[in-house]
């Protein structure tokens, strides 16, 4: 898959994306997901990033490795997430651990679903960046995926 943006200014650089994927990214028709993408001058980065999704039982473990640099240079940075979620009756407990460089985020959270299409969640991540103080966000929320077939 490749997709094209032509930028909104005269003197920018058009940005590419491109990815080669393997297998199903909702883990519904297989237990295996691959992923490998590049962008080109997007949102002024060059970024790749390969990642793994791999379905145990009841459970999703997830990992991405990535490795951006400013489009028109400087340092680059290299990066990558674990995440694991594990179904329980209509409960998804969820944890991520990220890192770029110096920064660290964890993740975890709850999900609860009502329907096919609905679920109340909540999580708590904490952010520990090099050059800001740390945070702690909680958020409480509802969703709900509206489905039109045409």
């Amino acid at each position: 898959m490749v997709t094209y943006q032509a930028e909104k200014s005269e003197t920018g650089d058009d940005a590419v994306s491109a990815g080669i994927f393997y297998g199903d990214n909702t883990l519904k028709s297989g237990p295996l997901f691959a992923a490998l993408a590049q962008d080109f001058d997007v949102k002024g980065y060059d970024v790749t990033r390969a990642s793994l999704q791999y379905r145990l039982g009841d459970g999703k473990l997830g990992v991405m490795l990535q490795r951006q640099e400013p489009a028109i240079g400087g340092e680059s940075r290299s990066g990558g997430f674990v995440s694991y979620s594990h179904r329980v009756g209509k409960f998804d407990i969820r944890s991520q651990f990220q890192t770029m460089e110096d920064d660290r985020t964890v993740d975890i959270g709850l999900d609860y679903h009502l329907g096919s299409n609905t679920k109340i969640y909540a999580w708590l991540a904490s952010i520990d960046e090099d050059e800001v103080p740390d945070r702690r966000y909680l958020a409480l929320g509802v969703e709900h995926k509206l489905a039109v077939n045409f």
